[in-house]
């Protein structure tokens, strides 16, 4: 092939290329963000059915292909109308589509959010026929996950991270099949003020296991033997394609303190220990032969309803002596 011919060949693969890049540019630069942004908050908000509210501070390109949110809030009212809403806030989130992946018919989307003093990475494939979810999350702290603290009642301590692998047929979190792997590491409940003004009480590290068949989150490890509190579990939840909270839970949990924490100052043993202790008193239902307090969790997440149950060491096993 002489010089004149490859030069013709590589005009006519350079020309489109070189206009495209420069399209690709073009856009980034001068599409219409705020607008896109704007639509987008409120068809989100117009569609939620629990309240939900979706604010963003900023919108725009990210590496020509991809985007970048900062300041996302997710708002949802308390079940409870005298307590403010929980909030859910990302300081920064890119999402790039992997353009080399288009060339073998995959469509993967590549994210990347700064949340709760962590990390979230991972993965999105947009199939035609399922989605495929890889989550990676490192060092998120649990004093910033407001549902969390909100549902227990105390101020928390440690951090969050894990792995989540899920595939969703027609893009359905109710069909997902796939497997979570979390650990709450350094965890820790309590400040003396809060609540029945407990003293910070060491539970030490989490390991949270479950398996996801056909939508249904079957847990498959639930329990630590911390320094103050020995806790187990186990249980499923339902999952909904509409919201998290729209979930089904059917769990339950038994509790006990340590007798070193319980004996820790007066008020813990006035809280706690004896007999005539205001824990006794109130949780006697929910007591077991092997000394732990145990709870029934069923119903939607965002309002789950707790019932006392003293039938659980036959389910979670044995309580440590």
């Amino acid at each position: 092939m002489n010089r004149a011919k490859v030069l013709r060949i590589l005009r006519w693969i350079a020309y489109p290329f070189v206009y495209l890049v420069t399209f690709a540019i073009g856009l980034s630069v001068f599409f219409p963000f705020d607008a896109v942004k704007q639509r987008q908050v409120d068809l989100f908000n117009v569609q939620q059915r629990t309240g939900q509210r979706l604010s963003i501070e900023r919108l725009d390109s990210y590496w020509v292909t991809g985007l970048r949110v900062q300041k996302l809030k997710l708002s949802t009212p308390s079940v409870d109308s005298s307590k403010p809403p929980t909030e859910l806030q990302i300081d920064e989130v890119t999402a790039r589509l992997q353009i080399l992946h288009l060339f073998i018919g995959k469509r993967i989307v590549k994210f990347d959010a700064a949340v709760m003093g962590g990390t979230v990475t991972g993965s999105l494939e947009l199939g035609s026929k399922e989605r495929v979810a890889d989550i990676v999350a490192k060092g998120l702290a649990l004093g910033d996950v407001t549902p969390l603290t909100r549902a227990i009642g105390l101020p928390a301590e440690g951090t969050l991270g894990g792995v989540v692998h899920l595939q969703m047929p027609e893009g359905k979190a109710s069909k997902a099949n796939g497997t979570l792997k979390f650990e709450l590491a350094d965890m820790a409940l309590g400040d003396g003020k809060t609540g029945l003004g407990l003293p910070k009480f060491t539970i030490g590290t989490l390991p949270i296991e479950a398996a996801v068949t056909d939508g249904v989150v079957k847990i498959a490890r639930f329990s630590v033997s911390g320094k103050d509190l020995d806790l187990q579990g186990e249980g499923k939840l339902t999952l909904a394609d509409n919201s998290l909270n729209d979930a089904k839970s059917d769990m339950s949990f038994r509790f006990r303190f340590s007798e070193s924490y319980k004996g820790k100052n007066e008020q813990t043993k006035s809280l706690l220990q004896g007999p005539r202790s205001l824990l006794e008193m109130t949780q006697s239902p929910a007591k077991t032969p092997e000394g732990y307090f145990g709870q029934s969790m069923s119903g939607a997440l965002a309002d789950p309803k707790f019932v006392p149950n003293n039938q659980l060491d036959a389910i979670l096993g044995k309580g440590k002596k």
